[in-house]
């Protein structure tokens, strides 16, 4: 009877060290999963902030204002302007 007590007892003792292992295991597997989630949303925040930048530098208005103080180009007049046929009828 005392045996049937005692393997009853491990039993109990074992299967509550199995949970409490296997719920530890569960938290640091949901850690590493947030830990890569926040990684993720910053990587799309950087994206959007990146693209953002690419479409105000490649913006016609600043192109042109970089040109003009940079490279002390103007906007031609009428009489400047030549068109070329390039060899098409």
């Amino acid at each position: 009877m005392s045996s049937l007590i005692v393997l009853g007892f491990a039993v109990l003792l074992s299967s509550l060290l199995l949970l409490t292992w296997r719920q530890s295991r569960a938290f640091g597997v949901l850690e590493n999963l947030d830990h890569v989630e926040r990684k993720v949303a910053l990587a799309e925040a950087e994206q959007t902030e990146l693209r953002r930048t690419i479409r105000r530098l490649s913006s016609r208005t600043r192109i042109s204002e970089v040109a003009q103080l940079r490279l002390d180009m103007r906007m031609p007049e009428a009489s400047e302007i030549v068109l070329i046929n390039g060899g098409l009828p």
